[in-house]
């Protein structure tokens, strides 16, 4: 049994990583790409009986780069806080905590229907 993961944004659905303060240049077409890879991580999972999708991207929506922007659609009121590291490539400690979540909830969801 294995747990493949939906990949995440650290634009938080805005697609503009040049504001994220590491030198990065602009990737209009990152908000294209993201999608089709997470569409085909999920096609590859939902082929397989023993590999179950876990989604990091959805659940890190409104934690990245605009997590206090109120005007994002992304944006979480009850739990406005950045996930990630200042690599962007890492969570923080609450992303930690997010990702084992997941997995625990994916993990339970699955030996529960065995």
């Amino acid at each position: 049994m294995s747990f493949w993961l939906i990949s995440i944004d650290p634009t938080d659905d805005v697609g503009d990583i040049q504001h994220a303060h590491l030198g990065l240049p602009a990737w209009p077409d990152g908000v294209k790409v993201l999608p089709l890879f997470n569409e085909i991580i999920a096609d590859i999972c939902h082929s397989y009986t023993n590999v179950h999708l876990v989604d990091f991207h959805t659940a890190f929506l409104g934690h990245g780069i605009h997590c206090s922007d109120r005007l994002n659609r992304n944006y979480r009121a009850e739990d406005p806080h950045y996930w990630y590291f200042e690599n962007l490539e890492d969570p923080n400690d609450r992303g930690y905590d997010a990702i084992r979540r997941l997995f625990l909830l994916e993990m339970s969801k699955v030996f529960y229907r065995s």
